[in-house]
């Protein structure tokens, strides 16, 4: 299916729950929104 991809998960749950939180923190710091996007290429 184009623009999907699939993850399949096979950890304990607590490892599941501390990565979501890491990766949570890593787009809060790091997010710009639609401004920051401005230089981006991208491949449409």
């Amino acid at each position: 299916y184009p623009n999907f991809f699939r993850v399949v998960i096979t950890v304990p749950e607590e490892m599941i729950l501390e990565a979501c939180s890491r990766i949570q923190e890593f787009c809060e710091m790091h997010y710009q929104g639609a401004e920051g996007a401005q230089d981006l290429e991208c491949d449409k």
